[in-house]
């Protein structure tokens, strides 16, 4: 005993600083997740996890889970500096003194961006950006390439993860590897350093809509000179062809192509006076700008066609280019998933609610009725017989008068069930009041959450306006219940 107890004493004081014990899960499609268990049961798991910022709590079957291992947690109050050292991940090989050193990269894909909140599907966020670049910093990563295979998305999405990115520049050097970087995508890729592209890759088409009364969205010519100027703003901080960017979102916009006297390519939203020989229309005012993997490194918008991210350690000349596994994936799909899982806690909460006060509204309904039953079982309504020597009840009228008191009793505590039944379910919607709107909710759902809370003001305020009646109806219950033990108990029955 004294061995054990000496053994889970010392695993504790072994644990570092600001560590937690905690539990990495693994699923079987390949994720993991880690965190603390707050609940098991034979068929589940719920652990809850902590991603940039956000606190989620994810419940797996257990048939979903291939295995589980304890860990150390990193208490998020406690982050380091110090951690953030450029090159203590990386491990010189012991067969050599001159031994190259290796030289990792984290690849970030990009698919669609924001999470719809109609969908509800795993989508790149900015958030998860963030906890990728989080990683790799902890790991010693200073290299990331996003592999960028994008329809677009939400522009405002776009935006933050464009803040995520230059908010985190001077320590990492960002590559983009595209193979279809549409839309709001081109954020992402415009925020990279050093840009390459597949042999059938894609980039621009950059239009953005509004919404419209109608639910349709519509084009406007205003928001899109205002996202082009971003854009462009953008592409000249990383030294990318603001004229073509220009094109990319505004549908007017030409660009024309030429040969310069030494035989370089020049491109220019003007052909230059008295040049009619030699320039090609790259993008007239009737078309939106989007280049193909050829036109793009023709004009130098991207560097070189590569396959995927492997190939940039030899057009980098770096020796020794590494993969750091698949942590950036991990990072964006953990993070969606948490996101996705606090939004659906969130609508889980408010569907309760909305459960909590029909069932509130259906017992204060029966109320009235309950009180009628009760009143036509008051004893007293009815004709007794009694001794004539004694003055007290027949033996058959006193059975029949205990018997409506009886009931009566049970009418009135029928009301009172019903009265409490109000009151318990006023205390679980302010229950589930107060847990959703302590959940952090991401900017998409922030519509939806508003939408919420003015659901919950409105179900708290007409609930509220029945108070003082169903205080009323408490004390008459109460009164009606003493009237008639009290009558008993005169009477002796």
């Amino acid at each position: 005993m004294r061995y054990v107890l000496y053994l889970i004493l010392s695993s504790l004081f072994l644990l570092p600083p600001n560590a937690i014990a905690g539990t990495r899960v693994l699923l079987h499609d390949g994720r993991q997740f880690d965190g603390e268990v707050i609940e098991e049961s034979p068929g589940e798991i719920t652990i809850r996890v902590v991603i940039s910022g956000i606190t989620a709590e994810l419940t797996f079957r257990r048939s979903e889970i291939r295995r589980m291992e304890s860990i150390e947690l990193e208490s998020e109050v406690a982050e380091d500096p110090k951690n953030d050292a450029g090159d203590q991940s990386v491990v010189v090989s012991n067969d050599s003194a001159d031994s190259v050193r290796p030289t990792p990269y984290m690849v970030i894909p990009i698919g669609t961006i924001g999470i719809d909140p109609d969908e509800m599907q795993v989508a790149t966020t900015a958030a998860g950006v963030q906890e990728a670049l989080t990683v790799a910093r902890r790991r010693g990563v200073r290299h990331i390439v996003f592999w960028i295979d994008s329809p677009g998305g939400y522009v405002q999405e776009a935006k933050m993860i464009a803040d995520v990115l230059r908010a985190s520049e001077d320590q990492f050097d960002y590559y983009a590897v595209v193979r279809a970087s549409i839309s709001a995508a081109m954020w992402i890729t415009l925020s990279c350093d050093r840009v390459f592209t597949v042999e059938a890759g894609m980039q621009g088409g950059a239009l953005s809509y509004m919404s419209s009364r109608s639910g349709v969205p519509e084009y406007d010519s205003k928001h899109n000179s205002i996202i082009a100027e971003q854009l462009s703003s953008l592409a000249m901080r990383k030294g990318h062809d603001t004229t073509v960017v220009r094109a990319m979102v505004v549908p007017e916009a030409e660009v024309f192509i030429w040969s310069d006297t030494d035989g370089s390519v020049v491109v220019g939203e003007r052909v230059p006076n008295g040049m009619h020989e030699g320039v090609e229309v790259l993008d007239s005012e009737s078309t939106l700008l989007t280049l193909s993997s050829s036109d793009a490194l023709r004009i130098g918008f991207a560097e070189a066609i590569v396959r995927d991210p492997g190939d940039l350690g030899e057009l980098l000349e770096i020796e020794k280019w590494e993969q750091l596994g698949r942590y950036g994936e991990r990072a964006l799909i953990n993070t969606a998933e948490a996101l996705l899982a606090t939004e659906k806690k969130r609508r889980d909460l408010v569907s309760k609610m909305d459960g909590y006060y029909r069932q509130a509204m259906n017992a204060v309904g029966s109320i009235p009725r309950a009180i009628e039953v009760a009143q036509e079982k008051d004893p007293n309504l009815y004709t007794y017989a009694f001794d004539r020597e004694t003055g007290r009840f027949t033996p058959e009228s006193a059975r029949q008068w205990t018997d409506r008191t009886d009931e009566a009793i049970r009418a009135w505590n029928r009301v009172g069930e019903l009265l409490a039944t109000v009151r318990r379910l006023e205390s679980s919607i302010r229950t589930a009041s107060k847990n959703a709107n302590r959940l952090k909710v991401y900017w998409v759902f922030e519509s939806a959450a508003e939408g919420g809370r003015q659901y919950m003001e409105e179900i708290t305020a007409d609930l509220r306006s029945h108070s003082s009646r169903l205080d009323g109806w408490r004390d008459q219950a109460r009164a009606e219940v003493s009237s008639v033990q009290n009558a008993r108990k005169r009477r002796g029955l």
